[in-house]
């Protein structure tokens, strides 16, 4: 059992009760590659996401949550985040999904939420205008139903989606209580954003790294502003934001570059080793919940994955739901499966099948026999397939 102390005015000895946060609205705030080494980073003195540390320190946040993305990248964690289903090792779900599917935005509904997506990309976009519907969401806002006043990479600038929301929401145009996706763009690769946003990444400058982390601090900034706002507005009493990477960022893990800024920052430097490149996947999750003083506060350093991020939000908002995932803020088992042959339990990585076990800690002691993780594993894996209506 997880023992839950929950600052900022409110605690719980063990658990947070089922429905503590009945009928509260929420919004997903799924951010375009961004991962947890950002957290804390910095350039010369800069922060690369001052407004994602602010939020990490002041919030409930995850620092051991690993993306279980397939090759269905963005939609994988959409997947993940609204249906609590692992996706397939190979392929996209998302371009398969054809019938109705159990997810939270449908469990929502069915609780008499709205239920709302804002994407500055094309709908066409890995099945997105097709999938939503099934999967519960009754309005898209897409590239085609927002104003394209300003255009980076694939899409609408995350700036221009942050504030066209901020005035959908200050007009009341979501109706409550409701459920919102939020998807960022501009820190897609080739995270080319510097004819709208300056961020001098030094030594960095004109490589593919220095690229990222100028795209990761506008997308910062844009999610400060959109985040601030609901904080400040009305709605921040009666609103959960859950905020979480989707994926690792492709074209930087192979690059010296990249271990200089890790060294810089006091991390260590990343190596082919498979279980370096998992640990080095992690991504943020943070949930900003109401409290009298601010947000609710707890630092959870157990591993937990981007599976388990709706059935948690489910149970503070009173939701009946049950996905693949768990309930990480209450009792867990600490392991995270994947959809390639992995998995991550406590402080062990392992593969094929419990063959392979390693100390993430580098602990030299003898590593565990994993064999009831690798069976729940595959449990896990059989009903998310059931769930997307595979044999």
């Amino acid at each position: 059992m997880l023992a839950v102390i929950l600052l900022g005015g409110q605690a719980w000895g063990e658990e947070v009760p089922f429905g503590a946060f009945r009928g509260y609205n929420l919004i997903y705030i799924q951010m375009e590659s961004i991962q947890q080494f950002l957290i804390g980073s910095r350039v010369d003195g800069r922060e690369v996401t001052p407004n994602l540390n602010r939020l990490h320190s002041s919030g409930v946040s995850f620092s051991r949550c690993y993306a279980q993305t397939g090759m269905g990248n963005t939609s994988d964690a959409e997947l993940l985040a609204m249906c609590s289903i692992l996706p397939l090792p190979d392929g996209a779900a998302f371009k398969d999904i054809s019938k109705p599917m159990r997810s939270l935005p449908r469990a929502l509904k069915e609780a008499g939420y709205h239920t709302y997506a804002f994407h500055g990309n094309s709908p066409s976009v890995w099945n997105r205008k097709k999938v939503y519907p099934l999967i519960g969401i009754d309005r898209y806002y897409h590239q085609g139903a927002l104003v394209n006043d300003q255009l980076v990479g694939l899409g609408i600038s995350d700036l221009s989606l942050s504030r066209q929301l901020i005035h959908t929401l200050s007009r009341g145009l979501l109706r409550e209580p409701f459920f919102a996706l939020v998807m960022t763009l501009s820190s897609h690769h080739p995270y080319k954003v510097d004819k709208v946003w300056d961020f001098d990444s030094g030594k960095f400058q004109g490589t593919t790294l220095g690229d990222y982390l100028q795209s990761a601090n506008y997308t910062d900034h844009a999610v400060g502003l959109l985040v601030d706002w609901v904080t400040r507005s009305p709605l921040g009493r009666r609103t959960i934001i859950a905020l979480y990477g989707d994926h690792r960022a492709p074209g930087i893990g192979d690059t010296e570059e990249l271990n200089r800024f890790l060294e810089m920052n006091s991390m260590e430097r990343l190596t082919r080793e498979p279980h370096r490149q998992r640990d080095f996947g992690r991504v943020p999750m943070i949930l900003l919940i109401p409290s009298r003083e601010g947000y609710l506060r707890l630092q959870v350093d157990r591993p937990v994955g981007q599976l388990d991020l709706a059935p948690t939000v489910a149970h503070l908002l009173g939701i009946p739901f049950e996905g693949a995932g768990q309930n990480v803020l209450g009792e867990g088992t600490d392991l995270v499966p994947f959809p390639q042959d992995e998995i991550i339990y406590r402080d062990y990585w392992s593969a094929f099948g419990g063959k392979r076990v390693v100390d993430l800690t580098l602990n030299a002691s003898a590593p565990p026999v994993l064999n009831p993780q690798w069976r729940e594993a595959e449990r896990v894996k059989a009903l998310s397939r059931r769930m997307l209506g595979l044999p």
